[in-house]
Order: C-alpha cells, then structure tokens, then sequence
C-alpha cells in the first residue's frame, strides 16, 4: 500500500478512489455493516498509512459516546524491521505499551490532557506527553525534559 502511495501526487483524490470504488462493491456483496467500515479501512491506502489497519472485536467497547465494534490492529508488536517507524496520536502512556524493532511512539496520549485537566486532582502535572524524535542522537525528548533513548535510527 505504501508503494501505491508514492506514486500517488494528491492524496486527496487517491483516499476518494478508493473509498468510491469500496463504496460501489458494497452494493454486490453481503458484508455487515462492520465488515464495510473494516474494509473502508483497511483497504484504502491512506486511511492505512494514516491511522493503521483495524480488526473485529467481541465484546464491543463504549467509547466517545458510541460502541465500537472494531479496534486498531497493534502491528508493531510482531514488527522486527530494522526501519525506524514512529507512532503518533495514540492514546497509551508512556510505560503501557511495548514496541518491537525500531518502531518508537512521539505522542503518549497528550490529546487527553484536557481531561487531565478537568480532574479535581490535577496538579500541573500531565500524565500525558509529547515528544521530539532526535537523530543522531537516537532519543525521543519529551515536552517535560524527560528523555528515552531509542533503538538506532539510521
């Protein structure tokens, strides 16, 4: 999918091919309302290369006031590659997740930090963070001066 992107110069036009030409067999197959989203997904190029690919799940979960039926496929945990990967606008913590290979996270869940905020118990202090990937140096430099280092990068 990434090769098809290359070649690709408006990302715009190739996420609405494909979303069209999923959309025009949907009406000649028997898939559930799921297995359609999961095929807008996980079949258009953009959508993969831009949020991942994403799997059935049983039991649901309730989540931003709807139930989910499908969940991200976490890839990076079999991943062995020797390219560097970085994850971003994710909803881990730092400390949650464990990554394989060269993949590395830059956004620990610092989209939640407004609810950080809302807690009476918030201090100042975030949970959530976001960092800087930093080569040569072969570390991500988190917005609070923490710093992890990371397998090597080049």
């Amino acid at each position: 999918m990434v090769d098809l992107a290359r070649q690709e110069q408006h990302v715009v036009a190739l996420h609405d091919q494909h979303a069209s030409m999923l959309q025009s067999q949907h009406g000649r197959s028997n898939l559930d309302e799921i297995g359609r989203a999961l095929e807008h997904q996980n079949l258009n190029p953009v959508n993969v290369i831009s949020s991942g690919k994403e799997q059935r799940i049983d039991p649901p979960f309730y989540a931003s006031g709807k139930w989910l039926y499908e969940k991200r496929v976490q890839w990076w945990q079999d991943d062995d590659s020797d390219r560097l990967c970085i994850l971003c606008h994710y909803s881990n913590h730092r400390g949650e997740a464990s990554l394989a290979g060269q993949a590395s996270w830059a956004d620990f869940a610092v989209g939640k930090r407004w609810q950080e905020r809302k807690a009476s118990s918030f201090d100042g202090t975030f949970r959530g963070c976001l960092g800087a990937i930093r080569i040569p140096e072969n570390c991500v430099l988190f917005d609070n001066r923490d710093m992890d280092r990371i397998g090597r990068m080049l």
